[in-house]
């Protein structure tokens, strides 16, 4: 085999052509492989709040259906999402759930501690009364039975 510098020359030209082949294909089809990614998103993976609301805001690449806590959420044209979470007192955990168009999905788990309280119930002086009026005209048809 004779190694003249003109056959090592086409060999490497044919390494380098091979290796920008290999990276152009990753470019152009690497989604396909990575599956969905959640790019942003405004909450952390254990996170202490003070309301029984939280705002979930994000952003995901690759992902044709997202769901949180099991409800599917609408992404917009640039795959951006946003979304309310009504939170018990306590630990909540939110589950995010991601799906490419191969079928490819991720998990993501968040865990939210609230340290927010259940407003009380307060009655009105007129619902008072007509809790009261109602109580009594039951009462009445009881009796007349």
């Amino acid at each position: 085999m004779d190694r003249t510098p003109r056959k090592i020359l086409m060999i490497g030209f044919g390494i380098i052509f091979f290796i920008l082949i290999v990276i152009f294909s990753y470019s152009r089809f690497g989604r396909y492989i990575n599956g969905p990614i959640m790019k942003e998103i405004s909450i952390d993976t254990y996170e202490e709040i003070q309301d029984l609301t939280l705002a979930i805001n994000g952003k995901v690449k690759n992902t044709e259906t997202l769901t949180i806590n099991n409800r599917t959420i609408t992404l917009n044209q640039d795959n951006t999402f946003n979304e309310i979470i009504v939170v018990s007192p306590g630990l909540t955990i939110i589950d995010i759930y991601m799906v490419d168009a191969f079928g490819k999905s991720k998990t993501y788990q968040y865990n939210i501690y609230s340290t927010g309280t259940n407003p009380e119930y307060e009655s009105t002086y007129t619902e008072a009364l007509q809790a009261q009026t109602a109580k009594e005209d039951i009462t009445l048809e009881e009796n007349q039975v």
